[in-house]
């Protein structure tokens, strides 16, 4: 595992740690007990080395037989030697130029932002102190600096020593708070590093992205905090009533009317107790949504509110919503003429003024709601926490883990931190973390043929239900930026203790930069079982079992987006297959209920999960551009479909007329039908008409004829269930889709821009739609997206966190091979095998036997 100097150290066998304090550590970019000369997978290279084992951890086991040093030393007699074997350093015999993906540097960006800013007269939000005020909206404000993806074919050139590496260019994004109208405007800038020959060139028309479609930041998040504070303060009596005692008060300096100071116990960031007023800021906690509205103009935020336990700030509070909400008109240049309007109260309503719902509670006029229990003295909202840990009998003791018996069996490039590159087993490919999508890959290649040029994320959708408007919400997680939410993998949680680390330099949306440790772990997964086997019964060697064990190489990050967790897996494996796979995790965002019957028009949309707490029905859907450059960039694509029907329906394109045979008594069976669509496509999966979705190069054929391709697979997944004409729907159009493919083209490089189409959503600045114009999809470069994703009905597990679930997709060969490319994969198999577990007491031998 890299740590920060760039030294590999592995963690084995638990209380067995390599390196010991008196060893040296290796060189990080290394490629660990490879046989020099290759690493492609031939029989009886690369493969000598045997793969991850998963063992029960050291404090299971009597020192005895455990090759455990009782008193903490490094592992002393197991014959299955967990120390890595002598690295091979790559000394400039891996020179990969995939650093053209790479992100920037802060370096990279500071130089840029310094260029920007004077030559665009920008404010940069990171420069200013704090306590300051902030950026305006009536001001030119520096949001985002991001790289360029290279042309293509430049690329592609340079990638295969054709060409001179592509110029590298900037993608800035601005506020125009001083143009005529507001605008948000792009910018390249370049060629890079900053020089004489740098310059500026906007990539939009004055006006095309409106401000109020202005990203939702930290620059902005601040903008409405008098508005809702003022608002909050005037309806104190009625959040006093909701909480059994709590108000909110951050903006108001005159707090005569407020009830007497009894002061409470909080806890500060550092977790100490500290006196808090019950009206202060501290207990309460809104939420900012887009309101799906039908003027285009206007931009208009719905609050939703929240309960903080003993103010605590932790996302604890998403499992104590409060039963108000109300809208805010964002539209005016000057934050402090925002208008708070259309205030629901315990699905009452909508009343215009806060006045309005004050009079109505005041009167008596309205049914009151409330959660007592949340201003109880020593109120107990552990049940919405992970701590304290609760822990059943049994896991006092530390269950298996996974180990590399004779060390990493990959290797990975560079000592850059913005990007990476990687090589197992005859795969590579570069590895890097965008801030606004997240994990991206490019020029995949397997045994030196490139088999994608990019496979990268590209947003996670989420749309919830509910009576009320705090259930009409909904995220484009790449508007808040899905890399930069990417948080340090916890060792031996996240990924395995056998796993490889790195670190990013991540780019932020208020145009700072930051290094962040561990954000992308790599590591051979075993997966517990096999890759193929089969027992032979009848051979005439007599009955044997032959098979290899399946071990995948993963590339893993995590994001954290407020209360959502999603675990990005892409898994190689060696049958020259890859899996994309996302993993839910985290909080429920959820709605107050009423057990009196106040919210009961809430219950066709979610569960009750809590006295007070209803979670409600929603989606994760998530979008993935696959760049697929199968024996070349010019590709065909094929459907090939499994229908019931009769011979001469199956027939009619290989023998139009042909009749069923003689010896055939049953006129109806299965068959394949293959398509070749003419244009551009969107395409939804039928499960009564099983698809196979292929991407051939029809000029190149495997041993047998059959065009060498690759095919796109869904695997778990559900679809978008909203028409096509809902806002939602024209905000994400990939949604509508599981695989959707077009031409190639550089200006067509993501589905979707949320952090534009966040609010007003129905009017989209970028939508798939546009790019399926009707253009050839025969012989052409092309790209697949791809959406998978779940349905989340909650349940009464499901707090305080979900069990985590989630979807996948698979990159398959098809035809691309002449035979089993898995065959050559093992040598496990010996018979006789090492072992550090008490019972086995060292060495043993094993026999297979048919009985």
């Amino acid at each position: 595992m890299p740590d920060e100097r760039g030294t590999v150290r592995n963690g084995l066998l638990g209380d067995c740690a390599w390196p010991s304090k008196n060893q040296a550590s290796c060189t990080f970019i290394v490629m660990v007990a490879f046989i020099a000369g290759s690493l492609y997978m031939v029989p009886g290279v690369g493969n000598v080395i045997p793969g991850d084992r998963k063992f029960l951890s050291g404090r299971h086991l009597s020192t005895a037989h455990s090759g455990i040093d009782p008193n903490g030393g490094a592992c002393a007699s197991c014959d299955a030697d967990p120390k890595p074997a002598s690295a091979k350093v790559l000394d400039g015999a891996w020179t990969p130029r995939s650093h053209i993906f790479d992100q920037f540097t802060i370096e990279e960006a500071d130089d840029i932002k310094a260029y920007v800013t004077d030559t665009l007269r920008l404010t940069d939000p990171s420069t200013i102190p704090d306590g300051s005020p902030g950026p305006q909206p009536t001001q030119d404000i520096l949001y985002r600096i991001e790289p360029m993806p290279p042309p293509k074919a430049a690329a592609v050139a340079y990638l295969d020593g054709h060409g001179p590496e592509p110029e590298r260019f900037a993608h800035v994004i601005t506020y125009r708070g001083t143009a005529s109208p507001r605008d948000i405007m792009e910018y390249r800038v370049g060629p890079l590093p900053v020089s004489n020959t740098t310059i500026t060139v906007a990539l939009r028309a004055p006006g095309e992205i409106p401000f109020v479609k202005h990203p939702v930041d930290s620059i902005s998040g601040g903008w409405g905090q008098e508005a809702v504070g003022k608002g909050a303060y005037e309806l104190k009596d009625i959040f006093l009533s909701m909480t059994g005692g709590y108000c909110y008060a951050s903006w108001v300096e005159d707090v005569s009317d407020l009830p007497e100071p009894s002061n409470v116990t909080a806890f500060n960031a550092r977790g100490i107790p500290v006196q808090r007023h019950p009206c202060d800021w501290t207990f309460l906690s809104w939420l900012e949504y887009p309101v799906l509205q039908k003027d285009m103009t206007k931009r208009v935020a719905l609050i939703k509110w929240q309960f903080v336990p003993e103010g605590r700030g932790g996302e604890e509070a998403y499992l104590h919503p409060l039963p108000l909400s109300f809208k805010m008109d964002q539209t005016d240049p000057n934050p402090s003429l925002w208008r708070n309007f259309d205030f629901e109260y315990c699905h009452q309503g909508p009343f215009d003024t806060e006045a309005a719902l004050l009079e109505a509670f005041s009167d008596g006029s309205i049914t009151r709601c409330s959660a007592p229990a949340f201003g109880s003295p020593g109120y107990d909202y552990t049940w919405a926490t992970t701590d304290p840990r609760r822990l059943r009998a049994g896991n006092v003791e530390p269950g298996p883990r996974q180990y590399s018996p004779r060390g990493l069996r990959f290797a990975i490039s560079s000592t850059r931190h913005t990007g990476r590159r990687f090589r197992w087993f005859g795969w590579e490919g570069h590895v890097t973390l965008r801030g606004d999508t997240g994990i991206a890959l490019h020029d995949v290649t397997y045994k030196g043929r490139r088999i994608l040029y990019e496979l990268s994320h590209q947003d996670m959708y989420v749309s919830y239900s509910g009576y009320g408007g705090d259930g009409q919400t909904f995220y484009l997680d790449s508007a808040f930026g899905i890399g930069q939410n990417t948080r340090a993998l916890k060792r031996g949680y996240d990924c395995p203790w056998n796993s490889a680390y790195l670190g990013s330099e991540l780019q932020y949306g208020t145009a700072g930069a930051a290094r962040q440790e561990d954000v992308i772990c790599m590591f051979e997964d075993d997966m517990a079982s096999p890759t193929w086997r089969h027992t032979h019964v009848g051979d005439s060697r007599g009955p044997h079992a032959d098979g290899a064990r399946a071990v995948e190489f993963v590339v893993r990050t995590v994001a954290t987006i407020g209360n959502y967790d999603y675990m990005f897996d892409v898994r190689f494996k060696r049958d020259a297959s890859i899996e994309v796979k996302v993993t839910m995790a985290g909080y429920m965002s959820t709605l107050f209920f009423d057990p009196g019957g106040g919210t009961r028009r809430d219950t066709p949309f979610g569960t009750r999960v809590h006295t007070n707490v209803l979670a409600n029905l929603h989606d994760h859907l998530s979008g993935w551009k696959v760049d697929l450059d199968v024996a070349g960039v010019n590709n065909t694509f094929l459907t090939q479909t499994v229908k019931a029907g009769t011979f001469a329906e199956a027939l009619k394109d290989v023998d139009p007329g042909a009749e069923a045979p003689g010896w055939i008594s049953e006129p109806v069976l299965k068959y394949i039908s293959t398509r070749r669509p003419d244009k551009e496509v969107g395409l939804v999966m039928n499960a009564s008409q099983p698809t196979v979705w292929q991407f051939v190069n029809e000029k190149e054929t495997n041993a047998w004829g059959m065009p060498r391709g690759y095919v796109i697979q869904s695997g778990v997944t559900t679809a978008q269930l909203l028409p096509p004409q809902h806002p939602l729907t024209k905000a994400a159009a990939w949604t509508k889709y599981h695989l959707a493919v077009t031409r190639s083209k550089d200006n067509e490089y993501r589905s979707h821009a949320s952090m534009y189409d966040f609010f007003n959503p129905a009017d989209a600045i970028v939508n798939l739609d546009n790019y399926l114009d009707g253009e050839s999809v025969t012989n052409t470069d092309l790209i697949g997206w791809v959406t998978i994703g779940v349905q989340h009905i909650p349940r009464a597990e499901d707090v305080p966190l979900i069990s985590n679930f989630g979807a996948n997709f698979y990159i398959k060969p098809w035809n691309y091979f002449d035979s089993m490319e898995a065959i050559d994969t093992d040598s496990d198999d010996t018979d006789e095998w090492e072992s550090c577990l008490p019972d086995l007491e060292g060495a043993k031998t094993y026999k297979w036997s048919f009985n």
